[in-house]
Order: structure tokens, then sequence, then C-alpha cells
């Protein structure tokens, strides 16, 4: 089993003006009244978290090399051995194709792998892993998916 491709590292939504509008409102009303509450702890991580969202909203996703072995699962520099993870699920129902791999660590977020249909049959890489890993039906966990919907 050799499997190898490049990828995006998440999904990128670019942002028009209006969306930052928004979440500034947002943050705004949020921080005055966390100063009305007497707040200042709560205020001043409303303020941060909002500059860091805006920060990294506009940075562009990266490409990412994957290369799927009979050790494991490498994703650019981080390697993920076969027994660190339970199960896997190839969801093709949106857009782009991804890798759902759960972890064995309950308190760790699901892998997810932009597959990249152009280089990689979906077919194929799914017996391959099946060998390797229990295939169960997994999705992305609700709150990545809201925040992917809204544009995060």
């Amino acid at each position: 089993m050799n499997f190898s491709w490049y990828s995006i590292d998440r999904v990128f939504v670019p942002k028009k003006a209006d969306w930052y509008i928004t979440v500034w409102i947002v943050a705004i009303t949020a921080l005055v009244l966390a100063l009305l509450f007497n707040n200042l702890i709560v205020a001043l991580l409303i303020f941060i978290g909002t500059v860091a969202l805006t920060l990294n909203a506009r940075r562009e996703p990266k490409e990412v090399s994957v290369r799927i072995t009979e050790r494991g699962i490498q994703k650019d520099d981080l390697f993920f051995p076969w027994s660190s993870f339970i199960s896997f699920w190839i969801e093709e129902e949106d857009m782009m194709p991804k890798l759902l791999l759960e972890p064995q660590r309950r308190y760790l977020p699901h892998n997810v792998i932009i597959i990249n249909t152009a280089e990689v049959d979906i077919e194929e890489l799914r017996e391959a892993i099946s060998t390797k890993l229990e295939e169960y039906e997994q999705h992305e966990p609700a709150l990545e998916r809201i925040f992917e919907r809204l544009g995060f």
C-alpha cells in the first residue's frame, strides 16, 4: 500500500468585507456587555480572540503532502501509526472528499485529510485502508461543520 498526494490543509472560503464587519459588530457588542458587567478578563479574551479569528480568516490554506503506507499516515512532518486510530470513513458528500480518522484517545479531535481526487482513486484508497482499520460511518464534529458553513 502506497498512496501519496498533495492537498490543502483546510477548506478556504474567501471572505468579503461584510463578513469582517459582522464579526467585529458581534465582538464589540459582546465586549461592551463584558465591560458593563465589569468583567475585564472576558472583555480582553473577546478582543484577543476576535483579532486572532480575523487574522486566521485571512490566511490562505497551505499545501500539505500526504502519504499512506503500510506503517501509517504521514501528513507533512507528522507521522501517525495505524495503532493510533480506531476507525476511518471517507466522506464523499462535500465538494472535496475527506478522509476522517477517529483517534484512539477520545479527547483528541478527528484527523481530517482532504483527498485530492485528481491524484488518488477513492475506492482503491478505501480498500487499502480497510486492511488496517475498521470502516465506520462518522462525520466531522458538528461545531466544525457549523464554523465551515459560517466561513471560518
